[in-house]
C-alpha cells in the first residue's frame, strides 16, 4: 500500500491492511511521502509500516517548507496565492518528484503482487511498480482530489490532478471509492471498465462496555464540572466552519454547555484569538490532540457531536467525514450541515439532525433548536443501533470482494 499521507496514518489505510492480514496476506504500508509517518493505534501482525528515510526529492521537501507563506498570501490577497500556486505547479511536477525519491528503493526490495494506490499522488508512482513488478493495482479515492478547495486554488492545479488521476485510473485493475457518490463521478468522468467497490470510512465497531477509558475530555481539557459538551474532532483548517461554529456558539447562549475542539492544525493561533476576543475562555477548548487509539473513548466522553462542514466546492459537497463515523461508534447524537451524503448515511439511522452552520446567527439558532429537540429524542437505543449497523466489519466484504475480482 502506497500512501501520501502527512503527519499520521489514515485509520481506513491501517483498516483496510488488517482486513487483507485476516485472509491471509502480508501488507506492507509505505509513506511514500512523509519518512516520518506514524501510526497513532497498533498495527496488526502482518502489517507492517516500512522505513522510508528519503522521502520525495529534497527539493519538494524545500518546497514544502513554502505552503504556510502561500497559504498566509492567498487568505491575504487571493488573487495572489492563485498566482504563486500556478507558478508552482508550471515549474513542478510533484507526482514525477515522488515517483523519483521513491522507485528506486522499493524496485531494490522483492516485488509484490497486489499494489494499492492510496490518493491521486501515489498513482504515477503505483502504475510504475505494477509495470515493474507484473502485479495488479486497485486505487483507493479518498475524496475527489482535484476538488480540494482548501488546497487548490487555481485552474492549473486542479488541471495536473486531474491529468494525474485520469492516467491513474486507467492503469488501475480495480477502484475503491469512499461513497456512493465519488463512484458517481468516476463512471460519469472516466467510464472505466474495471470495477469499482464502495468502501465507507467507518471504523470498528466498539463494545459499548469498551467505551469508558482512562482519556477523556475532561482529562485532556479543565471542563467545569456539571457542564455539557459539544465536540468537534478535527483539524483546526479553513472550509471546516470553525470560526463561524464558535461565533454562533457565543451568541447561542446555551447555559451550561461547552464547545470542546479536539485536534490542532494551522488556525489554531486564530481560533485561540477569537476565543479570546469573546471572552469564552473557560467555555470553548482547544488545541489538544488525542491519538487515534483513543479517539472514540475521548469523543464517548462529550454529550453531541458536531460536523459544521459547508459545500464550498464538489469535494466538501459530497464528503463523509471521519468524524461522522467516529461519532456513530462513540454513540453521539449528531448536529449537522445538511450535507448530501451525510444526510443518505445518518437521515435512516434517526440519530442526527441537521444544523445551518452558514452563519453565525443560524449556528446559534440551530444548536438551541437541536439540543431543545432533537437530541433528547435520540436514545441509546438509536444510539447503539447505528454504531452496529454503520462500522467497518460492514465495509470489510466490499475490499475483500474488490481485492478478488483484480486478483
Amino acid at each position: 500500500m502506497l500512501t501520501p499521507d502527512e503527519g499520521h496514518l489514515d485509520r481506513r489505510i491501517a483498516q483496510e491492511a488488517a482486513t487483507l492480514v485476516g485472509v491471509g496476506w502480508t501488507v506492507d504500508i509505505d509513506p511514500s511521502v512523509d519518512p516520518g509517518l506514524g501510526y497513532e493505534a497498533d498495527l496488526p501482525p502482518g502489517v507492517r509500516l516500512l522505513a522510508n528515510v528519503r522521502g520525495p526529492t529534497p527539493r519538494g521537501w524545500r518546497l514544502r517548507a513554502l505552503r504556510p507563506l502561500k497559504r498566509a498570501a492567498t487568505l491575504a490577497v487571493p488573487a495572489l496565492g492563485r498566482t504563486i500556486e500556478a507558478a508552482q505547479y508550471r515549474m513542478r511536477d510533484i507526482a514525477g518528484e515522488i515517483t523519483a525519491g521513491n522507485l528506486a528503493r522499493l524496485l531494490e526490495g522483492d516485488p509484490y503482487d497486489l499494489i494499492v494506490a492510496h490518493d491521486v499522488p501515489v498513482m504515477s508512482l503505483a502504475a510504475s511498480l505494477k509495470v515493474a513488478w507484473g502485479a495488479r493495482l486497485i486505487s483507493d479515492l479518498h475524496e475527489v482530489f482535484p476538488e480540494q478547495d482548501e488546497h487548490f486554488t487555481s485552474e492549473t492545479a486542479r488541471r495536473y490532478w486531474r491529468a494525474l488521476e485520469s492516467d491513474g485510473l486507467a492503469a488501475s485493475d480495480g477502484i475503491i471509492c469512499v461513497n456512493p457518490a465519488i463512484a458517481t463521478y468516476v463512471r460519469e468522468r472516466y467510464d472505466p471498465a474495471v470495477p469499482i467497490a464502495v468502501v465507507h470510512n467507518a471504523v470498528p465497531y466498539v463494545a459499548p462496555a469498551t467505551l469508558l477509558g482512562s482519556m477523556t475530555l475532561r482529562s485532556l481539557y479543565p471542563i467545569p464540572g456539571g457542564s455539557r459538551t459539544l465536540l468537534f474532532a478535527g483539524s483546526l483548517r479553513p472550509h471546516a466552519g470553525l470560526e463561524v461554529l464558535i461565533t454562533g456558539f457565543a451568541a447561542a447562549g446555551l447555559d451550561g454547555w461547552v464547545l470542546a475542539i479536539l485536534g490542532d492544525g494551522p488556525l489554531r493561533e486564530s481560533l485561540t484569538s477569537l476565543v479570546a476576543r469573546l471572552d469564552l475562555t473557560g467555555r470553548v477548548f482547544l488545541g489538544r490532540h488525542a491519538p487515534q487509539r483513543d479517539l472514540i473513548q475521548v469523543a464517548a466522553s462529550a454529550d453531541v457531536g458536531l460536523l459544521p462542514y459547508q459545500a464550498v466546492g464538489f469535494n466538501h459537497l459530497i464528503a463523509t467525514p471521519n468524524k461522522l463515523f467516529e461519532y456513530i461508534q462513540a454513540r453521539l447524537p449528531i448536529a449537522t450541515s445538511r450535507l448530501p451524503e451525510v444526510e443518505r448515511i445518518v437521515a435512516p439511522l434517526g440519530n442526527a439532525g441537521f444544523v445551518d452552520y452558514s452563519s453565525a446567527s443560524t449556528v446559534a439558532a440551530g444548536l438551541g433548536e437541536f439540543l431543545r429537540s432533537v437530541a433528547p429524542g435520540v436514545t441509546s437505543e438509536v444510539l447503539e443501533a447505528a454504531a452496529a449497523a454503520v462500522s467497518w466489519e460492514r465495509e470489510a466484504p466490499a475490499v475483500l470482494g474488490l481485492v478478488e475480482a483484480v486478483m
